[in-house]
């Protein structure tokens, strides 16, 4: 890597935005305990945990700052958001000037953002996640036949985006269940 590639390299500070409902906090749980060297990449980690009630104990959070050191910062919504909205939030709130997008179904390489890191620092200044779905019973195989194939796809999930870039394009559709990353994407 040139010495120019290097400055920008070290001038990355990367915010990874998840989105979190209440029923799926097992699965971000997992998913930050699988998260391995990727946390040395980012700055911080703001997840944005929708359909929280007061009955729900925030401590079942404690043990992950450990893990993450002390990067994670946790937003808690009543209402229930669609994913669009909670990184929206996330969006507005990140200190990064480079933004990566997970969801809680979706677990990265453990080398996901060094690898993406270093492509950002010599091609560009951003790239979409490449997602390939799995399936756990027969149904779910016919379902992704049917629906996205067993090709990867561009998700915004493991993509890496200048933050800059990013409000150019616009902020997702916050009231669309599904759907509001392909929209993105589109206007990209």
């Amino acid at each position: 890597m040139n010495k120019d590639n290097n400055s920008l390299s070290q001038s990355l500070k990367i915010s990874l935005i998840i989105p979190v409902i209440k029923k799926d906090i097992p699965k971000f749980i997992f998913l930050i305990k699988n998260l391995h060297f990727n946390i040395d990449y980012v700055i911080e980690i703001i997840a944005v945990v929708s359909g929280f009630d007061e009955l729900l104990n925030k401590d079942i959070f404690n043990d992950l700052n450990t893990i993450i050191e002390g990067k994670l910062n946790l937003i808690f919504k009543k209402e229930l958001l669609y994913p669009g909205a909670a990184r929206n939030i996330g969006l507005k709130l990140s200190k990064g000037n480079y933004i990566a997008f997970l969801d809680v179904n979706t677990i990265p390489n453990s080398n996901w953002l060094e690898i993406s890191k270093n492509l950002i620092s010599t091609k560009s200044d951003g790239f979409l996640g490449k997602t390939t779905y799995y399936f756990t019973n027969s149904f779910e195989k016919l379902f992704i036949a049917s629906t996205f194939g067993f090709k990867p796809l561009y998700t915004i999930p493991g993509s890496l985006i200048k933050k800059e870039l990013f409000l150019e394009i616009g902020l997702f559709l916050p009231l669309t269940r599904s759907g509001e990353d392909s929209d993105w994407i589109k206007r990209s």
